[in-house]
């Protein structure tokens, strides 16, 4: 929606309040563009050879978690950053001398454009968790991991929750990212993973699995996404 600036209230005629004017909106049109399948096969024989140890569930199972759920991630990083509504360069990787400091200037760019404090989560690389873990002004900030949090969290720093991502999740000259919840999305319209017992052809099972899905910035929101990266 598209809010209206503040006027002055004036105390006689009709319009007190000032001229009311309809509602208007924006409307962003997203449209997905990944469209992922895998496949499998599992031999009836080569399953009672391996004392029934690799099931189909099994062995879907290691297939999203180890495949299906990185490549997501992945990607959504990737996008996040690239679309995001402030990118910070800097010039050189981020030390434990320098990395607070460039994490809380996300902070700061994000609060003069009036991003609300909450909901803000800060996407970094081990790498990076252990320069600012090591930094002096770590004693100063927010201690991470003092409390239970939410999964995937593990602590705050300067109010927003910290998550680790592997070093292959973000580009090669990304460091990390700030994101407000409401600022990014990652629809998934299709998810469907299934397995097929004796279909016709195979004495065994036939393991398949779909995914439909992207990762967008929301542009009225952009403002919410801030990413450190090389000049």
């Amino acid at each position: 929606p598209v809010t209206t600036p503040l006027t002055d209230y004036t105390r006689s005629g009709a319009n007190r309040y000032g001229t009311p004017a309809e509602m208007n909106s924006v409307v962003q049109e997203l449209t997905l563009t990944q469209d992922k399948a895998f496949t499998q096969t599992i031999d009836r024989g080569n399953f009672d050879d391996t004392m029934m140890s690799i099931s189909a569930a099994s062995w879907m199972s290691e297939e999203i978690k180890g495949v299906v759920i990185p490549t997501l991630e992945k990607y959504a990083a990737d996008k996040w950053i690239r679309e995001a509504g402030r990118v910070e360069g800097i010039s050189a990787k981020p030390t434990k001398t320098t990395v607070v400091e460039a994490f809380l200037n996300g902070m700061q760019a994000m609060t003069d454009k009036y991003v609300p404090n909450e909901e803000r989560y800060l996407y970094i690389t081990a790498e990076m968790l252990k320069a600012v873990m090591l930094a002096d002004e770590f004693v100063k900030a927010d201690k991470l991991a003092e409390k239970a949090m939410s999964k995937g969290v593990i602590g705050e720093l300067a109010g927003a929750k910290v998550v680790v991502l592997p070093t292959g999740y973000l580009p090669a000259d990304a460091y990390g990212f700030l994101a407000r919840k409401d600022s990014i999305l990652l629809p998934k319209k299709i998810s469907t993973f299934k397995p097929h017992t004796n279909p016709p052809g195979i004495d065994g099972w036939l393991v398949e699995g779909r995914v439909y899905y992207d990762a967008f910035v929301l542009g009225a929101k952009a403002d919410g996404v801030w990413a450190l990266r090389s000049e």
